[in-house]
């Protein structure tokens, strides 16, 4: 699920997005936001860092 995009300054920004299914083998569903952080070259559009953070305290 796609929440939306932050940016921090021309070359960096964000994006806020959840990971959320089911284990049939269980049942049990999880359910993990996370932030991808990008750095972009401006000079051609390449991506050259990329991130992420995972919420998984709850689990």
């Amino acid at each position: 699920m796609f929440e939306g995009s932050y940016l921090h300054g021309e070359d960096c920004f964000a994006i806020h997005s959840r990971l959320k299914f089911t284990w049939w083998e269980n049942n049990v569903t999880i359910d993990w936001p996370f932030v991808a952080f990008y750095k972009v070259r401006l000079s051609d559009g390449k991506i050259i860092r990329y991130n992420e953070y995972w919420d998984t305290e709850d689990t």
